[in-house]
């Protein structure tokens, strides 16, 4: 069943209705805990965004995440928002700052005393009720504004996400000029991981007819759209088309689940320190491969295409980017290289989440270290 109850407002400019918008909906004079990045709200500013959405001023404290979002950096936004007493949550970023800012909303009404780490590792229930959550996304990736889950890291432990169906933000404000400032690997990071989300929405064992064609849709866009964004960072039309397809892949897998791309790549960015969308992308070539078999009667239903098919142009695709996982600067100073010794951590961080079990087709230890071994060079 298809359930989504944000109201999104999408569009390029629409930040600025948004003022009026949240009036209409009772909440423009609520007290706000803003959650926001450094560098990338900073740039927005200097583009205007404050002039076309003055009230971001109003906030009553401002929460600023760097880099992906940890337990201690929820502990600490989450104590901000209680002592400001605020009534409502705005995050404005990518997925870090979208993802933390959920987790607040969500925990407010939590026991002060209960610690995150007890919801994060499911020792506590989720509280029955939150905060409004209002959300803007300045990528397209995450797709963070149309889901239930936050997706942070306990360091050196695991990485994986929270929330259940009340974590629907209230409101999503997507315009794609917000993505404008974004750099070439932000830009790369950010598109792959709505490639992966929308291939994994496509294949999932949750996936029905509309979301599958909804999935096929975003990435049929991206793979049009993301080698020639690259070459024309400020193109405003290929900005519009990416900032539709990540929406668009974000509503596909908060109804079907993901699979073995994000449960690996999960393990792979948190023991080595790799962007999101690149850990999870990177496994999408074998784990595709892996699974072709488990869902080429559907896609064939569906879609009209074959899993070699899609499989071909995955291919094709990665080419056009440059993007070969086992020679790309994955970390920022150069490819991964998997240790030997860490594939059995791989392997327990892969199976305590939870998007290995919407995988098309069951897998084992075996199975896993062949896909990283398939994927990164193994020392």
């Amino acid at each position: 069943m298809f359930t989504m109850p944000t109201e999104v407002y999408y569009g390029p400019g629409i930040i600025g209705s948004s003022e009026g918008i949240l009036k209409k909906n009772g909440l423009l004079e609520k007290r706000f805990l803003l959650v926001r990045g450094n560098k990338s709200f900073e740039a927005l500013k200097d583009n205007g965004l404050l002039e076309r959405a003055p009230w971001l001023s109003n906030s009553a404290g401002e929460y600023i995440v760097n880099g992906e979002p940890t337990l201690d950096h929820l502990s600490q936004a989450l104590k901000l928002a209680r002592e400001l007493e605020v009534e409502m949550v705005v995050s404005v970023g990518g997925g870090s700052p979208l993802d933390l800012g959920k987790a607040v909303a969500g925990l407010y009404f939590a026991d002060p005393n209960d610690s995150v780490e007890d919801f994060f590792y499911k020792k506590k229930r989720l509280p029955n009720k939150k905060l409004p959550f209002i959300a803007i996304p300045t990528t397209s990736g995450t797709g963070s504004e149309v889901t239930t889950v936050s997706v942070l890291i306990d360091p050196g432990r695991y990485k994986g996400s929270i929330g259940y169906r009340l974590w629907f933000p209230d409101i999503a404000f997507t315009d794609p000029q917000l993505t404008h400032t974004l750099n070439e690997r932000y830009t790369l990071s950010s598109g792959l991981d709505a490639l992966t989300h929308a291939l994994e929405a496509v294949a999932s064992t949750g996936s029905d007819p509309l979301t599958m064609r909804l999935a096929w849709g975003a990435a049929e866009t991206i793979f049009e759209i993301l080698p020639e964004l690259m070459r024309d960072l400020k193109n405003p039309t290929y900005r519009e088309r990416m900032s539709w397809a990540s929406l668009t892949a974000g509503l596909s897998f908060a109804t079907s689940g993901l699979g073995l791309c994000h449960a690996i790549g999960h393990a792979i960015g948190l023991l080595y320190g790799v962007p999101h969308g690149l850990s999870v992308s990177a496994m999408l070539p074998a784990v595709w491969n892996f699974n072709a078999q488990y869902i080429d009667e559907k896609l064939r239903r569906y879609l009209d295409i074959t899993a070699y098919d899609v499989l071909k142009r995955l291919e094709k695709f990665y080419q056009a980017l440059g993007y070969d996982p086992k020679t790309y600067n994955l970390t920022g100073s150069g490819p991964v290289k998997v240790k030997s010794s860490d594939l059995q951590e791989i392997v327990r961080i892969t199976f305590q989440g939870k998007s290995y079990k919407t995988n098309p087709r069951p897998s084992n230890e075996e199975d896993i270290i062949k896909l990283v071994e398939e994927t990164f060079q193994i020392v």
